[in-house]
Order: C-alpha cells, then sequence, then structure tokens
C-alpha cells in the first residue's frame, strides 16, 4: 500500500509541475509558437478529434489534458516547460508590466512571484505549463479549444518531453497515471471548471442517439 501511496504522490508531483525549476531554460534566440493541432497530418487530426468527442478537455488543467492526450493517441508527446503568453496594450497586467520595467530599467527577466516569470523586453508572461508535440510541431489543447485563450500568441520553453507509449510500457505505472488523471479530471469538474470541448462531446452524443434510433426503427421494419 505505502508503494501506491509513494507512487501516486510522485505522479501528482511530476504532473502537477512541481519538479521544473523556478527558471526559464536557456533562451534561444528563436521562439518555438504555439501552431493549431488541426495543422498535423490530417491521420492525427483525426485521431485527435475522436479523443475530443470522448474525453473532456477541461480548463486550467493543462497538466492532465495534455497526459491524457498523449496515452490515447500514438506518436504523440507531452511536453512540460514553461509558456508565455504576449500581454497586450489592453490587457489590465499591461500596466503592471510597466512598472516591473521603471523598477528594473536593466532587467530582460523579472521574477514578480512564484511560478511567473515576465520577459520585460518581448512583453511576454510566462508560468508554468504544460502541453504536446508531435515532431517538431508543438500545440495545446486547452488552449486551443479555450474561447479567450485561443486568439492568443503564445510561446514555449521546453524543460522535458516524453511519449506515452514510455508510460504505457510500464503497467503497474501506467494504471496509476491514469487514476491520478481521472480522479483529477473528475475534481476539476466538479469544482466548477468549465470543460472546453462540450461542442465535440454533444456532436458525439447525438450522433450515437442517432445511430441508436435508426437501429431501433431498422428492428421495427423487421
Amino acid at each position: 500500500m505505502k508503494h501506491s501511496v509513494d507512487l501516486k504522490t510522485t505522479i501528482m508531483k511530476r504532473i502537477s509541475l512541481k519538479h521544473v525549476p523556478e527558471r526559464l531554460p536557456k533562451m534561444n534566440k528563436t521562439f518555438i509558437w504555439r501552431k493549431s493541432y488541426k495543422d498535423l497530418p490530417q491521420k492525427l487530426v483525426t485521431k485527435i478529434d475522436r479523443f475530443l468527442e470522448t474525453n473532456k478537455v477541461i480548463e486550467l488543467s493543462c497538466w492532465f489534458n495534455s497526459h491524457n492526450l498523449a496515452f490515447e493517441v500514438d506518436g504523440i508527446s507531452v511536453v512540460n516547460g514553461w509558456y508565455g503568453e504576449k500581454v497586450k496594450k489592453s490587457d489590465e497586467l499591461f500596466s503592471e508590466l510597466e512598472e516591473l520595467r521603471k523598477l528594473n530599467p536593466n532587467k530582460r527577466f523579472v521574477k514578480p512571484k512564484k511560478g511567473v516569470i515576465i520577459d520585460l523586453k518581448w512583453n511576454l508572461f510566462y508560468s508554468k505549463h504544460s502541453w504536446n508535440k508531435y515532431g517538431d510541431h508543438h500545440f495545446c489543447l486547452t488552449t486551443e479549444i479555450d474561447n479567450v485563450k485561443n486568439n492568443r500568441f503564445f510561446v514555449f520553453k521546453e524543460f522535458e518531453e516524453f511519449s506515452g507509449t514510455s508510460i504505457k510500457s510500464n503497467e503497474n505505472v501506467y494504471s496509476e497515471y491514469r487514476n491520478v488523471i481521472n480522479e483529477a479530471l473528475d475534481l476539476s469538474s466538479l469544482h466548477g471548471y468549465k470543460v472546453l470541448n462540450t461542442r465535440q462531446l454533444r456532436n458525439s452524443n447525438k450522433r450515437k442517439s442517432g445511430r441508436f434510433s435508426q437501429i431501433l426503427t431498422d428492428r421495427n421494419l423487421v
């Protein structure tokens, strides 16, 4: 029992990015921009669309959403690290950013609180995040499906990457990961966090209902 509890605690810490250092990875000259999953090869797009029809994607639950997708769709990796959201002049946060710039005239990066880093040069607000990757294509269902976040500009800074199959190869570890993710997504939903893909789930249920009605009709005609 103790082994199971320790494993669950370790998994929760990793999924929740507790192990990711409170600093940005080494800065490169090029940014990794978030792309749409719709730009992936069509075969993968179809698989992800099916995933969205049968699995909840919950707001503010990026760690669980990204792991869940990687377990369900082979070839997709989980990436943990930081993401930077572009702060626009119209945002409430912009005035705070300007104040930080005045207080730190010679600094590019400032860390106003735990889990937050601000890039004063590019007006980017970084926080810890988990997303997915296929090849060199970085995408994030959590922010892409969220109507509020979808049209925002995001850049990523990787800390680590691993495939879903690498975890699935160990039956005990995979089983515990699954339990943790399912419990967390259920709790998020119960605590009022929004299900982002309600349209896809609803369309899937309509199709199932239509097929069931057709089956009943066909049986009545026999």
